[in-house]
């Protein structure tokens, strides 16, 4: 006897159930960020906001009352992406920066080139906020202008580079962190658009930026002085030179074609608390002098200008007065450095 058995499971391919005809994978649907219409950051210890003005459009703008636009700049990167949108944002400030530097300076002589005809006019900064400086025009007025239509007028940054430069010129320098006019003068260029100053209301002297420099009006003549010797008795001789000596030592200026280190001192001042003045230039008229001075006594000296009067009538505790070196040789830095 035979028995005839049956699988369970058809033959074939499964057609339900565990088992599928084919693979497949579900459909996910992808949730995608959304896009970044405004945002804040900070840069260089600013505030700014980046609004967006269209596809791929972004706009910089400066943090304040007024919503000053600072920069605009085109973003063709996920614009959902705020690590990269602030990266973009920087990269147009800095670039901005750089090529607004040479022309936006309180001070700077720039071209402005008109883009309604083109015509170019001559001026000077007077303010810059962003984008937008504010020039004082040669020909007369102001106008607001957008930075990348001005240029260095190098013709005359030249000329005002050369005016202030000239040693003993009287100036009259814009300090750019308070804004106060102090009047100094120069000591010459040192560098780049660099100008040493003497300037007494700071204690001695400074580096200030050719741009940050004006001439001072012309003053009137100073009146001549009579070269008094009011502290005779406590010096126990005189504090000024024998006029054999005296007619010697150069003019005022007389010497500013002579390097610093070549320049002949005739005459040395001192204090007992180790204080110098070496003389290389004089005026008899004023009193005026040009040379090292290191009152303080600390070898840290400076060129300038002093007044011989004021000097000789120096006298706080009213037996301490500046002598004047009777023995002392001419000569130049080299001199003096080997002999102290």
């Amino acid at each position: 006897m035979s028995t005839e058995t049956t699988a369970r499971q058809p033959r074939g391919i499964p057609v339900g159930g565990q088992f599928a005809a084919t693979t497949h994978s579900d459909y996910v649907v992808e949730l995608k960020r959304p896009v970044i219409e405004d945002m804040s950051f900070d840069h260089a210890d600013s505030p700014f906001d980046i609004e967006r003005d269209g596809v791929g459009m972004y706009t910089i703008y400066a943090v304040d009352d007024e919503g000053t636009e600072i920069s605009s700049f085109t973003y063709y990167g996920d614009p959902s992406d705020r690590t990269g949108l602030e990266a973009a944002a920087i990269t147009a400030l800095n670039n901005q920066h750089e090529r607004l530097a040479p022309v936006s300076a309180p001070g700077a002589h720039v071209l402005w080139t008109d883009p309604d005809g083109g015509k170019v006019h001559q001026g000077k900064v007077l303010t810059s906020k962003g984008e937008i400086i504010t020039v004082a025009l040669t020909s007369g007025g102001e106008a607001e202008v957008f930075g990348s239509e001005l240029s260095v007028d190098e013709a005359a940054t030249q000329v005002h580079r050369d005016a202030i430069s000239m040693i003993d010129t009287p100036l009259i320098w814009t300090d750019p962190a308070t804004g106060e006019k102090i009047l100094g003068r120069s000591l010459g260029e040192i560098g780049g658009d660099k100008i040493a100053l003497q300037v007494p209301a700071v204690g001695g002297f400074t580096v200030a930026k050719a741009t940050d420099l004006e001439l001072a009006p012309p003053a009137p003549p100073a009146p001549p002085v009579k070269l008094a010797e009011t502290n005779r008795r406590i010096r126990g001789h005189n504090f000024y030179a024998p006029k054999t000596i005296l007619s010697k030592v150069p003019a005022l200026g007389a010497t500013s074609d002579v390097p610093l280190e070549e320049k002949k001192f005739h005459l040395h001042y001192f204090t007992g608390g180790a204080a110098n003045w070496y003389i290389a230039e004089f005026d008899p008229a004023t009193g005026r002098a040009f040379g090292l001075m290191d009152p303080s006594g600390r070898g840290d000296g400076s060129w300038g200008y002093v007044s011989l009067p004021e000097l000789e009538t120096f006298n706080p505790s009213g037996y301490r007065v500046i002598e004047r070196d009777c023995y002392f040789s001419q000569g130049n830095l080299t001199h003096i450095n080997r002999n102290n």
